[in-house]
């Protein structure tokens, strides 16, 4: 089985190829959304390897990176006669991260909102404010919490710790995880003329306030 994995949920894009079942590259680099061809350049090589399918995120989350994802990946597949699949990126990061099952992930969007994911892909939008605080918001129910800071900025002062009360909160540092195996129960068949992303601005959600309940 030859299978290329993208995401372009986040301000990084994620690219895993797995040739004959096993991981032959995997790289986890910054997006280049000023140029109009950086997605193209990233993949084309892939697409010369007899792929028996590609698999990629729907999100929710960046718009251009999964608009232009998923338009260059759709026509790749048609014209190329490959079978493809989408999956959750929710699900897919918090595998990648190896979280518990029960724990959050936030991962920051933009300067005022982080979206939150568990591992059954629920999905929430969360203020950044609401989570400057010495207490975290009741909506995390007591679970553990892990942030994102996908620009590289560092995280509220408040939260630096590691522990927010009651309430566990970890940053996340390290982005590589060489031995990690692409969790295939998450993968849904797709068609590659109708496919789409799931862009976070058309889902109904809740957003935390800034406030406790």
């Amino acid at each position: 089985m030859n299978r290329l994995i993208v995401d372009t949920s986040t301000s990084h894009t994620f690219l895993q190829f797995i040739q004959r079942g096993k991981t032959n590259r995997m790289e986890l680099t910054k997006a280049s959304l000023e140029r109009d061809d950086w997605f193209a350049k990233l993949v084309d090589e892939y697409f010369e390897e007899d792929l028996d399918s590609v698999a990629i995120g729907r999100g929710p989350g960046s718009f251009t990176g999964l608009r232009i994802s998923f338009a260059y990946i759709k026509i790749r597949c048609l014209l190329q006669n490959i079978p493809l699949f989408t999956f959750s990126s929710g699900r897919f990061w918090h595998s990648f991260f190896e979280l518990p099952e029960n724990a959050w992930l936030c991962i920051r969007m933009n300067k005022n909102m982080y979206y939150a994911f568990n591992s059954l892909g629920d999905f929430k939008a969360v203020e950044s404010s609401a989570l400057s605080n010495s207490q975290l918001p009741d909506f995390f129910d007591f679970n553990e919490v892990y942030l994102w800071e996908t620009s590289g900025r560092k995280t509220f002062p408040a939260l630096a710790g590691g522990h927010n009360t009651s309430r566990n909160l970890h940053t996340i540092e390290k982005l590589n995880n060489p031995r990690f195996q692409f969790p295939n129960e998450i993968l849904e068949p797709a068609d590659s003329e109708s496919a789409l992303p799931d862009y976070g601005h058309e889902i109904q959600y809740a957003t935390v306030q800034n406030k406790r309940n």
